[in-house]
């Protein structure tokens, strides 16, 4: 099960886009309803593995998909995805200097209490 807060989680989606778009070697086997199987070549669904990318966009490491992703995408086919991720860098900034200040602050209030 996916758990956003367990390590490697952003490792699944770029996983499923490696697999969607390079697709293993060996031919894989469909078992049908009567028990027969049907050999079916493995083809690259480059469509699916970018919806992937746009709907899943906050849970991917930008970098890790970016080096799965072929160099044929056109830049404008993940704008969204890049535009996600960049927003989402900067948030994390942003609440890291908050954090960062907050720190500092309660540091300032316990150096003036041990002063008195």
């Amino acid at each position: 099960m996916y758990n956003q807060g367990s390590a490697g989680c952003d490792e699944v989606y770029v996983l499923l886009m490696k697999m969607l778009i390079t697709p293993p070697d060996s031919s894989w086997l469909v078992v049908g309803a009567h028990s027969s199987t049907v050999s079916c070549p493995p083809t690259s669904d480059l469509e699916t593995a970018l919806s992937v990318l746009e709907k899943h966009a906050s849970k991917i490491h930008p970098m890790k998909a970016l080096r799965v992703l072929p160099d044929k995408v056109p830049l404008g086919r993940i704008r969204q995805f890049l535009e996600v991720s960049l927003q989402n860098k900067l948030n994390e900034r942003r609440r890291a200097q908050v954090l960062k200040g907050l720190i500092y602050a309660e540091h300032l209030q316990v150096l003036r209490c041990l002063m008195k």
